[in-house]
């Protein structure tokens, strides 16, 4: 006969990471130049080749070698939007014991629906 375990105890089980903001602190400033700047406490897995703003669920997300992509975890804040949808490039910034680690520049792709204009077939 098998047997099975009691889940009484289910609020001590941990939930796994989903966001890079569950395995590590992240600040996240727009210069006034437009450059948007991310600082993070712990190597970024995968590297970073890339990062993509997902306008219409208002998330970033870092894209590594292998294109996986990783949410931020970040809320962002309406007035935040339009300065990210015209930011071209993100500096990351790896520091750990107030020493930098790593700094890179990549591109900062905005993805959003665009609408598509009405067919005119059928229209005389």
């Amino acid at each position: 006969m098998r047997r099975t375990r009691s889940l009484k105890n289910i609020e001590n089980v941990e939930k796994k990471p989903t966001t890079l903001s569950d395995v590590m602190k992240l600040a996240l400033l727009v210069h006034e130049d437009g450059m948007i700047i991310v600082y993070h406490d712990r190597a970024i897995p995968d590297g970073l080749e890339w990062v993509d703003f997902d306008v219409e669920e208002d998330k970033i997300y870092f894209l590594g070698k292998r294109g996986i992509p990783l949410d931020l975890g970040l809320t962002m804040k309406p007035h935040l939007k339009d300065d990210l949808m015209k930011c071209e490039s993100l500096m990351a910034v790896h520091v750990e014991n107030n020493d930098v680690q790593n700094m890179s520049i990549v591109p900062f792709l905005v993805r959003q629906e665009v609408e598509k204009p009405e067919s005119k077939k059928g229209k005389k």
